[in-house]
């Protein structure tokens, strides 16, 4: 006779280890409802159930932002697809599905204001792989977005050299207008200056470029923890304690999944990570993107003598970039100091 088993039946239903999922579901259909009552579509019901958004402003793709509530925003939806072109249909749906599950994830986090800005080179297209328009940019045109006070990060494997970038003027940064000329057609206008170093090796588009409002950093190199590995990077084992010391700054740190259920059981997206040093513990949720992270560096970035994170994660073929500093944390939970995400297909 078969008998209920309460364990194989949280292993094998990730329902039972969500029992707030019904309230999770109705605000999901809820939100659903709104946007679709609210913006006009066309409905393809078969073995999926796809909705196509038409376009209601420019040729561009789907353009998803996270919002400061932790919503994912649709600031410029596709143009019209042809009908009989299904692969472009299948496509726009994945790319559609994908920031949908991202922006669930984020949502749940309840991530709050990000005080600075990461950006990287790369796709700016609003396409597949495209970055996402960071949390202070929102509200911001493209040409709005500041040109000043941007430092470039690069990582190696024992040090992170901090380079300001130079910014002539009246022009804009190299990196920037790569990402400008992309995103806005009347960008390509604004001025550069001469073809900057920036733009021309590809392998910068691996660097990451960082402005936080008053926060001073200067150039220089700051020096990595190294682990055992002999660098910089790690992928940390969830639950663990790390016990470091950076330079004469004694600190731990600890990763676990980033979301739990009233009874404390993981289940779901975000890596969340906590800080020690000082007697204190500074607590970051990194969002919606899975737990899977990936601590890229720690070294003291702003000078205030105490360990600063790179972290990188990823899941359901989306990720992102962090820079935690500890010059602008505070006991208690905090938000990524910047923070850039991308979307898979």
């Amino acid at each position: 006779m078969h008998t209920f088993n309460p364990t194989r039946e949280a292993e094998y239903n990730n329902r039972v280890l969500v029992p707030e999922h019904p309230a999770i579901f109705e605000r999901w259909q809820r939100d659903s409802a709104n946007v679709r009552a609210s913006t006009p579509c066309t409905e393809s019901r078969g073995r999926s159930h796809i909705l196509l958004f038409k376009s209601v402003r420019g040729p561009t793709a789907a353009r998803m932002l996270p919002s400061s509530r932790g919503r994912l925003l649709v600031s410029q939806l596709t143009q019209e697809l042809p009908m009989s072109n299904r692969n472009i249909k299948r496509a726009a749906a994945a790319l559609c599905l994908s920031a949908y599950f991202a922006a669930s994830s984020i949502h749940a986090a309840g991530q709050s204001t990000e005080p600075g800005v990461l950006l990287r080179e790369g796709t700016w297209d609003s396409g597949v792989g495209s970055f996402l328009i960071p949390q202070a940019f929102e509200k911001l045109k493209p040409s709005a977005w500041p040109t000043d006070g941007w430092i470039r990060l690069v990582i190696h494997a024992d040090r992170i050299e901090r380079q300001l970038v130079s910014q002539p003027k009246r022009q804009v940064p190299g990196f920037l207008q790569s990402i400008l000329a992309q995103m806005e057609p009347a960008a390509e206008s604004i001025s550069s200056g001469a073809p900057s170093s920036e733009t021309e090796s590809a392998a910068l588009t691996n660097y990451l470029y960082l402005r936080v409002p008053n926060v001073r950093i200067t150039s220089g190199t700051s020096m990595a923890y190294r682990f055992n590995n002999g660098t910089s990077g790690l992928k940390p084992i969830l639950d663990h304690r790390y016990e470091l010391q950076l330079g004469q700054k004694a600190f731990a740190f600890t990763v676990r999944n980033g979301l739990r259920n009233s009874q404390g059981v993981a289940y779901g997206e975000g890596a969340h990570y906590t800080i020690e040093y000082d007697g204190h513990k500074y607590e970051y949720d990194l969002g919606g993107f899975g737990w899977d992270s990936n601590v890229v560096a720690i070294a003291d970035i702003d000078g205030d003598g105490k360990p600063d994170f790179v972290i990188s994660g990823s899941g359901s073929n989306s990720g992102y970039d962090a820079v935690i500093l500890s010059s602008i944390a505070k006991p208690g939970k905090n938000s990524p100091s910047a923070s850039l995400g991308w979307l898979g297909c």
